[in-house]
């Protein structure tokens, strides 16, 4: 994801009746978003390491590693708070002149900087520095077809029919920003345009809609690639997201959704984890997984987003400055952290930084230490990319966004 989400500005006080603490909100939500990005952290390190394909590990190190690869649900997360973000602000401005070109301005100036610089360097760049420690990145050619379909946001609908597409290490994560862009499309307008009501039913129906639409697909022998990559079966995220910004917006707010929050939070992680944990290797385990797993995610996200606004001990896990960190800078982060990852396992499992990483598996019979240094390496780094791309680059185009105030 990840996905892009940023923070609206606070609403008027008859919109959300707790505004004196709505600063304290936004950190929470920039929290969460952090908490989005770290399992996603989790799952493309520890597939960068191979170290999942080793049959001869322990049973702590396939239980942590079963654990870590199940972080693409972080995407899921993004999903509804972009949802729910994006809802909120497009709530609040209805009504305003220029309200359609605001909105995809300020989109813009989010996030078309920064990804299509990395679609460059991907193109232009990476190739004139070929040397050894590149070479699985640029595994996969990259013609004027594929280049065209990453451009226009379509990288998704592009992975659905040309496999090999998938295994660019540079690229592959587009896809869900593709998904989000093309959710850019319409979404807009619906708000812009329709009553409350019908944002309601419209909501309701994009949850079962996905839902009924994967299985659907699954069960009539589709890959399980396009349930889970095509926006249209992906759309369940952003519809609790815009299900819990209208009511944040009706009387009570959120609130009122509290009690549900608490008690779908555990009942829908523990069901997502009885489909989708150990992670499906068998092809009927992962066709369940996607069919199902999503909704189920959408709806704990759901639930931690309402506890992270109305919950204090939730709230105050969600304004640590660690999470809050990672929140920032996610954008980047999931940029870049993949292919970062990618470069820096070819020497570090070749064994080279072996005697620094004090986890040899002939000396503790784990490799869960030597592993945990190469996640800390990978993420640093990531990170400290990250911060440099905002405060040299992204940050610039973002202060432009006054001319097209929203909200």
């Amino acid at each position: 994801m990840a996905v892009v989400v940023s923070l609206p500005a606070a609403a008027p006080a008859r919109a959300v009746p707790e505004a004196p603490q709505q600063p304290l909100r936004l950190e929470a939500l920039d929290g969460l978003r952090g908490a989005a990005i770290l399992p996603v952290l989790a799952y493309h390190i520890c597939a960068a390491s191979g170290l999942y394909r080793v049959p001869v590990l322990g049973g702590a190190d396939r239980a942590v590693l079963g654990v870590a690869m199940l972080g693409w649900a972080g995407v899921d997360l993004f999903f509804v708070l972009s949802g729910f973000l994006i809802t909120g602000i497009l709530l609040d401005a209805r009504g305003e002149r220029h309200y359609f070109r605001n909105f995809y301005l300020r989109r813009s100036l989010r996030i078309f900087p920064l990804f299509y610089a990395v679609l460059l360097a991907r193109l232009c760049l990476l190739p004139l520095l070929a040397c050894d420690g590149l070479r699985p990145l640029l595994a996969h050619a990259i013609g004027s077809a594929e280049a065209t379909a990453y451009g226009l946001y379509a990288a998704n609908v592009w992975q659905c029919f040309d496999v090999s597409s998938r295994y660019d290490l540079t690229l592959v994560v587009c896809w869900s920003l593709a998904v989000e862009e093309q959710f850019y499309f319409f979404w807009p307008w619906l708000v812009g345009l329709a009553s409350r009501r019908v944002l309601w039913a419209a909501c309701g129906v994009l949850v079962g809609g996905a839902l009924l639409l994967r299985v659907g697909l699954l069960l009539c022998g589709g890959p399980v690639w396009w349930a889970y990559v095509l926006t249209p079966c992906r759309l369940d995220g952003f519809a609790v997201g815009g299900l819990l910004a209208l009511v944040a917006r009706s009387g009570g707010g959120l609130r009122r959704l509290r009690t549900w929050a608490l008690v779908t939070a555990p009942v829908t992680l523990a069901a997502f984890v009885a489909v989708a944990y150990p992670p499906p290797t068998e092809h009927d385990a992962a066709r369940l997984t996607t069919a199902v797993g999503h909704t189920l995610l959408s709806l704990f996200s759901g639930a931690l987003l309402v506890l992270a606004l109305t919950w204090r001990p939730a709230a105050r896990v969600g304004r640590l400055s660690l999470l809050r960190t990672f929140g920032r800078y996610s954008y980047a982060l999931y940029l870049f952290h993949f292919p970062l990852a990618v470069v820096l396992a070819a020497p570090f499992f070749a064994g080279r930084f072996r005697p620094i990483a004090l986890a040899a598996n002939d000396d503790f019979g784990s490799q869960l230490p030597y592993l945990g240094v190469f996640a800390l390496v990978v993420t640093l780094t990531a990170l400290a990319a990250a911060w440099l791309s905002w405060h040299l680059y992204e940050k610039h185009f973002l202060k432009l966004k006054r001319f097209f105030p929203m909200g």
